[in-house]
C-alpha cells in the first residue's frame, strides 16, 4: 500500500506541474484517440481535438496527459484529463486500491483542505469501476477532480479529470464524455 501511495503522489505532483505549464505542446488531430501501438497504455478515450498530449513514464507505469488550451494570457492553470496505468506487484482489490488512493490524497502535504465529494461503483464500457470526485487547494488554485479507477488483469487504470473550481461547469461535459468513453483494449 505504501507503493500505491507513492505512485499516486508522483501522479498528482506530475499533474500539478503539467497543469501549470504554459509551454506549447503537440496538438491532437482527432477527437477519439486510441493507443494500441504496443505501448504500455492500451486504451481508447475521447477528448477535444485541440487538447495537447504529453507522456510521463515512471517505475511501475505510465501517464498520458491531455491538456486543454489556456483561456487567455492570464490563465495560469490548464485543465487536464490524465490516464495513468500502474502494474501492481501485489495482489489487491480495486476497492483497496481506491481506499489507499483516497487516504493518500487526504494526507498529502501538497493538497490542503481535501474533501471527498462522492464515491460510487459504476460500469465504464462494461468494466467495473469506482468513480470519485473531490476538491482541494493546490498552491492558490481551488481544484475539483473527477476520477475513475478500472482494474484489468494486474493493472489499475486511473483516469482523472482536473479543473479549477470556478471553471468546472465549463469542463464538466468534456470530463464526463472522457470518463464514459474510456475503454481498455
Amino acid at each position: 500500500m505504501k507503493k500505491i501511495f507513492l505512485v499516486l503522489t508522483v501522479v498528482l505532483l506530475i499533474f500539478s506541474c503539467v497543469s501549470c505549464k504554459k509551454e506549447e505542446r503537440e496538438i491532437l488531430d482527432n477527437v477519439n484517440i486510441e493507443f494500441t501501438d504496443g505501448d504500455s497504455l492500451d486504451f481508447e478515450i475521447s477528448v477535444p481535438e485541440d487538447w495537447a498530449i504529453d507522456n510521463t513514464t515512471f517505475e511501475n507505469g505510465e501517464i498520458r496527459h491531455y491538456t486543454a488550451p489556456l483561456d487567455d494570457t492570464k490563465d495560469a492553470f490548464a485543465e487536464t484529463v490524465n490516464v495513468a496505468c500502474e502494474e501492481l506487484g501485489e495482489k489487491t482489490t480495486l476497492e483497496k486500491y481506491v481506499d489507499a488512493a483516497i487516504n493518500g490524497y487526504k494526507t498529502q502535504s501538497t493538497q490542503d483542505d481535501f474533501k471527498l465529494l462522492s464515491r460510487e461503483e459504476v460500469k465504464i464500457n462494461g468494466q467495473d469501476a469506482v468513480k470519485i470526485s473531490f476538491s482541494y487547494t493546490l498552491r492558490s488554485f481551488k481544484i475539483v477532480n473527477d476520477q475513475i479507477f478500472v482494474m484489468k488483469d494486474n493493472s489499475v487504470y486511473n483516469v482523472f479529470c482536473t479543473s479549477e473550481e470556478e471553471k468546472y461547469d465549463k469542463y464538466a461535459e468534456i470530463f464526463e464524455k472522457a470518463l464514459e468513453s474510456f475503454k481498455i483494449n
